[in-house]
């Protein structure tokens, strides 16, 4: 990527309360670990909300679908790193951001259509095709309210992600974006980490998913889809799986 990205942090908080001490000690993080990073604070007081989709998700409330469309729009304008603000910052990120833009898994699975990409923290140059894309999709279904990350994800899919040893690889790269693996920068939170012993080596954040802003109704993919991902992945072909895994030596 010749462009290089700029060195904007971007944050939003939509709601009308302050930030809680526990948030505000991850902004901290940010600050020990970006300190050369122009940190971007985002409200409902210096973010234009007059987008329709904008206007409607808060008008009932749903910051965390007004946030979803505001950060790309921030992304597209100004480039930068995006972080939410429940993010923590375990190490310097020079690794992660030197190559130029990235995304990162939250979970791996079974299935790469399952491997579910994040929008807790990513970067981009300004004006980006995939900024671009996510935007065009929140302009052309303004009443629509998908889960981001199953957006995101069906997205990259549409644009050649295919399968790579997800238990192994640190990355794959599609169209210039590095998209990491889990453990990179969404390690496992039902652990809560209590201990920092627990935090796997190769981890540079944290995602605590505290719960920013509770999304409204969700759209649900079709009935058979639901059902096929929940059971007949889940019971079946999963467990098949891990048995060839296991008499193979690799489980």
């Amino acid at each position: 990527m010749s462009q290089k990205v700029s060195k904007n942090l971007h944050a939003i908080w939509l709601d009308s309360q302050q930030v809680s001490d526990r948030l505000r000690g991850c902004r901290k993080s940010w600050e020990t670990h970006l300190s050369d990073y122009t940190l971007n604070e985002w409200t409902r007081y210096n973010l234009p909300l007059e987008n329709r989709f904008v206007a409607r998700q808060m008008g009932k409330g749903n910051f965390c679908f007004a946030s979803d469309n505001l950060r790309w729009k921030r992304a597209y304008e100004m480039g930068g790193v995006y972080f939410d603000y429940d993010v923590e910052v375990l190490k310097p990120l020079n690794p992660v951001l030197a190559c130029g833009g990235f995304l990162g898994f939250e979970c791996i699975q079974n299935r790469i259509r399952k491997n579910a990409l994040a929008t807790a923290i990513f970067e981009f140059i300004p004006g980006h095709w995939l900024s671009a894309k996510m935007l065009e999709f929140f302009h052309r279904n303004p009443e629509s309210t998908p889960l981001a990350t199953d957006l995101l994800t069906q997205i990259m899919l549409a644009e050649g992600l295919q399968d790579f040893d997800l238990e192994s690889e640190d990355f794959v790269t599609v169209r210039g974006i590095r998209l990491f693996h889990c453990d990179i920068l969404y390690p496992d939170t039902k652990c809560r980490y209590l201990r920092p012993e627990d935090v796997p080596r190769r981890s540079f954040t944290i995602h605590h998913v505290t719960g920013l802003f509770q999304p409204g109704e969700i759209d649900r993919p079709p009935s058979l889809r639901r059902l096929k991902n929940c059971r007949f992945d889940r019971k079946i072909l999963r467990p098949i799986e891990k048995t060839i895994k296991k008499c193979l030596g690799r489980g």
